[in-house]
């Protein structure tokens, strides 16, 4: 494998991040002992101090928390707008987190919060439609 940056130059390792193949003199290593190609550490896709999976990003957590917040007031109106808001910043924080900006331990959390906050948008539909079609019935 050549490195990416030196076409015909050996890669001597893979970065962490891109996995793409880098020489010697493109590659960084960080504390953690992984690899980092050169594009990678420049535009901070990556940043050693968040790479790890052992911590959450407060966004996550606000998004899982607010997608069963809302899903808990299945009928009144606050509970449709905490859904669609915990959706949202579930789909912001997975972008973070695919962009190295946040930590990658709130991707399970980010991601629970943007299926719950789905499936509750999803089922105050259904509720709205349900009422609507009970009230034309009873109207006719």
């Amino acid at each position: 494998m050549d490195c990416a940056s030196h076409p015909g130059v050996a890669a001597t390792g893979i970065c962490s991040r891109c996995f793409r193949g880098c020489c010697p003199s493109c590659l960084t290593i960080a504390s953690d002992g992984r690899y980092f190609c050169v594009n990678c550490v420049v535009i901070g896709r990556n940043p050693p101090a968040i790479a790890d999976g052992s911590s959450i990003g407060p966004l996550a957590i606000v998004s899982m928390v607010l997608s069963l917040v809302g899903i808990s007031g299945i009928c009144c109106f606050p509970g449709i707008a905490m859904a669609i808001s915990g959706s949202v910043m579930g789909i912001v924080e997975l972008g973070r987190i695919r962009k190295g900006q946040s930590p990658a331990g709130g991707r399970g959390f980010a991601i629970a919060g943007c299926i719950i906050g789905a499936v509750t948008v999803f089922l105050y539909t259904l509720f709205i439609v349900f009422m609507l079609g009970i009230t034309f019935i009873g109207a006719i």
